[in-house]
C-alpha cells in the first residue's frame, strides 16, 4: 500500500482516547460497538477474539451462569467491550486494570473471583507466568475483530480505509473468518 507506519503498544483504554482526540491514526484489534463507531471506522474483519472466563481452577466448582456472575467480583479491562457487555448483562466490573498482566494478578491475589479477558492472550500469559496449571476457563463469545482507524486520519486520507480493506482480503479470505457467535 505505500503507507509508513508505526506499531506503539499502549493501555488500551489510551489507545482509543487518543484516536478519538485525533492524536492516533487507529488501534487494533477491536470489536465493533457504537462508541467507537462515533469516532473512527473498522476495517472489514480481521479474525476473530474469543472471550473466556478465566478463574482458579480450585475456587469455583459451579457453572458459571448469569446468577453467579451477580455475586462474584468480577474483572474485565478498562475501556474494554468485555467490561462493557457485562454491564449490559447486569454484571457489576469490580476490577478494571489497563493491562493484561494486572487483570491475571487481580484473580492471582483475590481482587477478582472471575476475570473476562482475550481467550489467546490470556493463555499466552498464564503459560509465560508459569500459571496455566492453576487457572480454568470458560469461553463466552466469539466475535470478529477489525483495525479501527480514526475519523480524522480517514478524513486526511481518502480513499484508505478501501485500499486497506482491498489488501486485507487479498491476505485473509472472507471464507477464513468466522461468525459472531454468543
Amino acid at each position: 500500500m505505500g503507507v509508513e507506519y508505526s506499531i506503539d503498544f499502549l493501555p488500551w483504554a489510551r489507545a482509543q482516547s487518543m484516536t478519538q482526540r485525533g492524536q492516533l491514526d487507529g488501534f487494533y484489534a477491536g470489536s465493533q460497538n457504537a462508541e467507537r463507531d462515533s469516532y473512527a471506522t473498522a476495517s472489514r474483519f480481521i479474525g476473530k477474539q474469543n472471550w473466556a472466563y478465566f478463574y482458579l481452577a480450585d475456587v469455583i466448582n459451579q457453572p458459571i451462569d448469569d446468577e453467579y456472575l451477580k455475586n462474584a467480583r468480577v474483572g474485565a479491562y478498562l475501556g474494554s467491550n468485555m467490561a462493557q457487555w457485562l454491564k449490559a448483562k447486569g454484571v457489576k466490573v469490580a476490577y478494571r486494570p489497563v493491562e493484561p498482566e494486572m487483570l491475571l494478578e487481580g484473580l492471582i491475589r483475590d481482587r477478582a473471583d472471575i476475570i473476562l479477558a482475550n481467550e489467546a492472550a490470556m493463555l499466552k500469559l498464564t503459560e509465560k507466568t508459569n500459571r496455566s496449571a492453576y487457572i480454568d476457563r470458560q469461553v463466552v463469545v466469539s466475535k470478529p475483530i477489525a483495525v479501527y482507524f480514526g475519523n480524522t486520519y480517514l478524513n486526511e486520507n481518502p480513499g484508505f480505509i478501501n485500499a486497506f480493506n482491498q489488501a486485507a482480503s487479498q491476505c485473509l479470505p472472507e471464507a477464513s473468518l468466522v461468525i459472531y457467535s454468543e
